[in-house]
């Protein structure tokens, strides 16, 4: 039974340890976390489970595309594009490398939202009204939701190893890729456009 000695006031902040503004000492989640990336979905390093936008986060240009895997954009990347330009999901001239790299599939919602919640009877729930996730990024979020007790499920690749970790994700999604695809702008196409991203990438060294 409740015996009414629940406090809202005083100990509230950010408990969402991946935030940018994550208080160690906070018990209470107030709706206070930022999490810093591109908000804007016109660019291609959008990230939707930011809320804050720091400096020059915005891009077009490729987090990677050294499809050879030797560490430096050149001839032999651009050769291996060349292979697949003008060609289109799910296909791609049947190159299997770009089929891995482009085609992946998440996995299901039940499953990331597996144990997003209280356990029956855990008298610590007791303690936050209408409780629910409060961040609008993520994969829980709840409109009428007045606490968050720490279950918000921010889904994306959480390997910080591959080309599309997401440090904002707390679960997998089951989308990390290992191996840049050449379809930069995620239109199902290998087209001019992906061409022009690939050329701003052009003499890139990457850290081993």
């Amino acid at each position: 039974d409740n015996d009414g000695s629940c406090e809202y006031e005083g100990c509230n902040g950010c408990t969402y340890g991946h935030a940018v503004n994550y208080d160690a000492n906070a018990v209470f989640e107030d709706g206070s976390c930022e999490f810093e990336g591109c908000i804007d979905p016109s660019y291609s390093n959008y990230n939707a489970l930011a809320n804050i936008q720091g400096n020059a986060i915005c891009s077009n240009s490729p987090l990677n595309a050294d499809f050879s895997g030797d560490g430096v954009v050149q001839l032999e990347d651009l050769l291996e594009f060349l292979v697949v330009y003008s060609s289109e999901a799910p296909d791609f001239n049947g190159q299997v490398w770009v089929q891995d790299a482009c085609d992946i599939t998440p996995y299901e919602e039940e499953v990331l939202l597996e144990g997003a919640g209280f356990e029956e009877g855990d008298p610590a729930a007791d303690c936050y009204v209408n409780e629910g996730c409060m961040y609008a990024g993520a994969l829980n979020y709840d409109t009428a939701a007045e606490s968050d007790a720490g279950f918000c499920v921010f889904a994306g690749c959480t390997d910080s190893d591959a080309v599309n970790y997401n440090s904002i994700a707390n679960v997998d999604d089951g989308t990390c890729k290992y191996q840049t695809c050449p379809d930069f702008d995620h239109n199902g196409y290998i087209q001019s456009d992906d061409l022009l991203d690939f050329l701003t990438t052009w003499g890139t060294i990457y850290p081993e």
